[in-house]
């Protein structure tokens, strides 16, 4: 039964990885950090070089061991009509 699932948008000469999620009682078992291998090593087999994300601050220490770096940071804005 699925526990983990990312994905990932080749766009623009980067690979953005996205959705990366783990079902609470899956957690702490190494998914999230293989199912963002996966899609990486994807984009890697298409010829990208280059991945992004934005982390949450449960996954920050995950993408980090795996070799991603801060860049910069982001600000978000929300927009209600």
């Amino acid at each position: 039964e699925p526990a983990a699932t990312s994905f990932v948008v080749m766009a623009a000469g980067v690979a953005g990885l996205y959705g990366v999620g783990v079902l609470p009682e899956a957690r702490r078992r190494g998914l999230g950090t293989a199912i963002a291998l996966a899609s990486l090593r994807e984009a890697r087999q298409c010829g990208y070089r280059v991945g992004v994300l934005r982390s949450s601050k449960m996954g920050y220490n995950s993408y980090y061991r795996i070799g991603f770096r801060p860049c910069g940071e982001m600000t978000s804005y929300l927009w209600r009509p």
